[in-house]
């Protein structure tokens, strides 16, 4: 089973392209077999919990140049196993094909790309969903992050997110503070 909803428009201030395309959320639910055989789901009933975000949807930062490190906490209430990975955000919703989701995948200006798509080198660690960068350069950068979920070995469930960073000057305060 394929879940969508996308709108239009996307920022009109997004440095790596995309401005003002639409946008498209997504997840998706697997079959499951368990130790009996029986395959779910069945008879239209759900069989597993997606994975659920701890983490609100959001991240403005200063641009300093110093590392940075967030995760978007992604938990199962199963308990099934989960791993993270970059992925490509979609545009518009209307032409999704469960068969080809990434006919609809939108393209980054380079030097971004979809494992590179903010500034600052960063990473993804597949087993924590941590990402690491150092703060560099200004502006606004769609990041997609695909969660999935494995019951027994057998992936059940993926989940995406996909968020904007905004990388922004900082005034400093009569302090010295940021």
């Amino acid at each position: 089973w394929h879940f969508i909803w996308g709108s239009c428009c996307r920022s009109s201030q997004l440095t790596q392209g995309m401005n003002d395309d639409d946008w498209t959320i997504r997840s998706v639910m697997y079959p499951y077999t368990d130790p009996a055989g029986v395959i779910f789901p069945n008879g239209n009933t759900c069989h597993d919990n997606s994975p659920i975000f701890k983490e609100e949807p959001k991240s403005i930062l200063c641009a300093t140049g110093d590392p940075f490190s967030y995760s978007r906490l992604a938990f199962d209430v199963d308990l099934d196993s989960i791993s993270y990975s970059w992925a490509d955000p979609l545009g518009a919703a209307v032409n999704y094909d469960p068969n080809n989701p990434n006919s609809i995948a939108l393209v980054f200006t380079p030097p971004y790309t979809v494992n590179s798509p903010i500034p600052g080198n960063p990473t993804l660690n597949n087993e924590n969903g941590e990402i690491s960068f150092l703060t560099t350069g200004l502006g606004v950068f769609v990041t997609c992050v695909k969660v999935e979920s494995y019951k027994c070995g057998q992936l059940v469930a993926e989940v995406y997110r996909d968020v904007n960073v905004a990388l922004k000057s900082c005034t400093t305060l009569p302090n010295g503070a940021q």
